[in-house]
């Protein structure tokens, strides 16, 4: 998704938790507020720390062809936010390999820090460990 604080770059889904919301039902609203969907069991793989932020929880969902059909750009009007508004879904390795002015600084680390992992366990259809990812359990 086009990234508000960083024009012109680029990051993955994120959001905060509203009121007294769960983790799992902040990631699916999240979701359904930016790109109109929200997979049915994403997976709860741990917490995200990066120098000079909160923990962020980190989730794996793989998306089919078909299921991916299902996301769609934010209305602005509609959403009153303009979330997602340019959100797009491209090749995993193609993005791996962007330079970082094309990504938001938090994307950047973790796709070139974590991809080859990411990539490999998309295309054998698993699931990656916390500590393949950095990420504290």
């Amino acid at each position: 998704m086009d990234a508000p604080r960083w024009p012109g770059r680029w990051q993955l889904p994120a959001g905060r938790l509203e009121g007294n919301e769960s983790i799992d039902e902040a990631i699916k609203r999240e979701l359904i507020e930016e790109v109109s969907h929200a997979p049915e069991s994403p997976i709860f793989l741990g917490l995200l720390k990066q120098k000079g932020s909160k923990a962020k929880a980190t989730y794996w969902a793989a998306v089919e062809y078909e299921e991916a059909a299902l996301f769609q750009h934010s209305d602005l009007s509609a959403a009153g936010t303009g979330e997602g508004m340019d959100a797009r879904f491209w090749p995993l390795d193609a993005v791996v390999d962007w330079s970082d002015d094309q990504l938001t600084p938090g994307t950047a680390h973790i796709l070139k820090t974590y991809g080859n992992t990411i990539t490999s366990h998309s295309l054998g259809h698993t699931i990656p460990t916390a500590s393949e990812l950095g990420l504290l359990t």
